[in-house]
Formats: structure tokens, C-alpha cells, sequence
């Protein structure tokens, strides 16, 4: 819809509104599924009718609620960080203060929640229910050349519709993993050094920068909790998932930046995805262990924050990124010597 439209649109509506009392020129709109989430596990811990010390993880609560893992994700973060759960050693939250007893499945999360759920959790958007699978399957195969995505034959391997499918490749395209051709064809690759080269120079620019700005809303609690998972990992280095790695770099990537008051800023750094591939392709499918040296850059950071040394804590995230990108470009050159992946079967290799 053109400016002028929705301005005679919306010029129709506050006349109607005048004429008749009734109508609404606003609808109410539905609050975001995190925040639904969140509402809803927040009532039935402080209720009591979740047992203390039971362990719930994202995973099965994620089938509970009929959603995808990251609104499930941040509802949990959130109940962390006002202490109403705490980390698990390993994977999910501890329920209250007592020591973890049981981890509880699907069925008794269900049975639990089933009379708190509300409509607006239990709504399964059918982006979000294949958003997950279709992200995975683009970001494996970008390092391995050009693809298109076939909305055809996607449609019918995931039985959703094509404005379902649409909305889900749409937010991909936000994130920079896809573009558009001229001829409207959604386009996977090739992911270049000279892309993970620029995307790690601009996450210099900007993550350092909305660290300072984010950090003094974080409670010291948080920190040292994210702190704590680093060293976990550290005193287990090759028994960690690539899951809870992935979960420490969110932590201090996407958590620790959330509260700047720069949302244009954040923004910027929620669509710069690329750097994050190579990463994850060699942990997911290589098992790849994670960098020791890496860690423990994490568990400085951490430290200087929790210690209020800010700058310290900047210059220290610079130099991880300096080196993060480096060893990004150069697992790039491996993947790029290896025979080209098995995708989905809608993902049509180009070139």
C-alpha cells in the first residue's frame, strides 16, 4: 500500500470512528510470543504447580507451546535473570532453589501447563513451526556455491502454504542469508571470504559499542551465570554440545547487547548472520571442538564486566572478534577444498 493510500485508509477510519463510537481505529495487538511464554511459565512456577528443583529445557517446552525454540529461549533467559530459574549444569533451568531432582518430559510439561496455556502461546504460526529447519538447511549450504530456493517443491516438503513459506525465507532475508533476484527468485550463496571478512569487520564496529551501552542493565547475577556456563564448558572441553556453545556465544553476542538504547544499532546487529556460519557448520557437522581460546576470552569479558571495567571489557571483545574472524576465514578455505553437501531437496544448486 502507497503513503497516500494509507493515509486516505487510515483518514477513513478515524472518520468512522467519529460517526460511529465503536469502531476501533487500532485492533489490539497480540503481545509477542516470548513475552506469552514467558507470562505463562512465570504463573505456574510462582503458583507452585511446577515442582521445585524440576528441570525444564527449551526443546520440550518449545513442542509444549507449539513454537519455535526462540521465543522459548528468551522467556527462559528472562525467568533466569529475574531468578526465578537458574542453570542447569549442562542443558535447561532448574525450577526454584532446590537442587535439580528430575527433568521433565513433554507429556508432564503438557499436563502441567495445559490449563494456563493461552491462545495466543498455543497458536502455531506455520513460519515459525518450519523457520527452524529451513534456516539450518540454507546457512549448510552457503559456503558450497549458489542456490535457489524452489517454492514449489518447498512448500510440499514442508505441507505449509507459500505465504507461510514466504514469511519464513522473508526473515531470512532480513538476516542477510538470502536475497532476491531480479527475476523474484529466492537466492542462497555463495558466502564469500570477502563476506565473512566485512561481517566481522562491522560486528568490530558495532557489538563493542552496544556492549557499553547494554551492559549496565545487566544484573551482576546474570553475569556471573553466563560466567559460570563459560567455565563449565571449559572444565569440559570436549564434552560440550554444540548447543551450549552456541548458547554462550548467544549470550554474549545477542543477550548482552539487547538493552542498548540504540535500537537502530541493534538492529544492525541482528541482521549481521553471516559471521556465525562457518561455526556453526563445523560444529554441527565436523564436531568441531570448541575453541579453548576462545572461551576463556569469554570468561574475561565476563570478568572485567562483572568488575565494572568497561573499556577493558571493549578492548577485549575487539581482539575476539580480530581473532574469531581470522579463524572464521580460515575454516572457510577448508570448507571450500571439501565435495559439495547433500541439501534439501529445495535448494537447486545453480553454480
Amino acid at each position: 500500500m502507497t503513503n497516500k493510500n494509507a493515509s486516505s485508509e487510515n483518514t477513513k477510519l478515524i472518520i468512522a470512528s467519529a460517526v460511529v463510537p465503536n469502531v476501533s481505529v487500532i485492533p489490539k495487538k497480540a503481545p509477542p510470543l516470548y513475552q506469552s511464554v514467558h507470562a505463562c511459565l512465570e504463573e505456574t512456577i510462582l503458583d507452585q504447580d511446577m515442582p521445585e528443583g524440576a528441570i525444564i529445557k527449551e526443546g520440550p517446552l518449545a513442542a509444549v507451546f507449539g513454537v519455535s525454540r526462540e521465543p522459548v529461549r528468551r522467556a527462559l533467559q528472562m525467568l533466569a535473570e529475574s531468578g526465578v530459574i537458574k542453570p542447569a549444569k549442562g542443558q535447561g533451568f532448574i525450577v526454584g532453589e532446590k537442587t535439580a531432582s528430575m527433568i521433565l518430559s513433554p507429556q508432564e510439561l503438557r499436563s502441567i501447563l495445559q490449563n494456563k496455556l493461552k491462545s495466543e502461546v498455543t497458536r502455531s504460526a506455520a513460519w515459525e513451526s518450519i523457520y527452524d529447519s529451513v534456516r539450518l538447511d540454507v546457512t549448510n549450504c552457503l559456503p558450497f556455491g549458489t542456490y535457489r530456493i524452489s517454492e514449489s517443491v518447498a512448500c510440499e516438503y514442508f505441507s505449509v502454504g507459500r505465504t507461510a513459506l514466504r514469511e519464513a525465507l522473508g526473515k531470512l532475508q532480513d538476516q542477510a542469508l538470502l536475497e532476491k533476484s531480479n527475476r523474484s527468485h529466492w537466492i542462497a550463496g555463495p558466502l564469500t571470504a570477502r563476506d565473512v571478512y566485512e561481517a566481522f569487520e562491522l560486528r568490530r564496529l558495532l557489538e563493542p559499542e552496544a556492549l557499553v551501552q547494554s551492559v549496565a542493565s545487566v544484573d551482576r547475577k546474570t553475569l556471573m551465570r553466563m560466567r559460570d556456563k563459560v567455565k563449565a564448558v571449559i572444565a569440559n572441553i570436549d564434552g560440550s554440545l554444540p548447543e551450549v556453545i552456541e548458547d554462550i556465544e548467544n549470550d554474549l553476542h545477542q543477550v548482552l547487547l539487547r538493552n542498548t538504547k540504540n535500537r537502530r544499532l541493534m538492529d544492525a546487529i541482528d541482521r549481521n548472520q553471516l559471521p556465525f556460519i562457518v561455526n556453526r557448520i563445523f560444529r554441527r557437522n565436523f564436531g568441531l571442538k570448541p575453541d579453548l581460546v576462545a572461551m576463556q576470552d569469554h570468561v574475561e569479558i565476563l570478568d572485567q564486566l562483572i568488575r565494572n571495567r568497561l573499556e577493558v571489557a571493549r578492548t577485549i571483545l575487539d581482539v575476539h572478534l580480530t581473532k574469531a574472524g581470522k579463524n572464521s576465514l580460515a575454516k572457510l578455505r577448508v570448507l571450500s577444498t571439501l565435495p559439495k553437501p547433500a541439501t534439501a531437496p529445495y535448494l537447486i544448486n545453480v553454480h
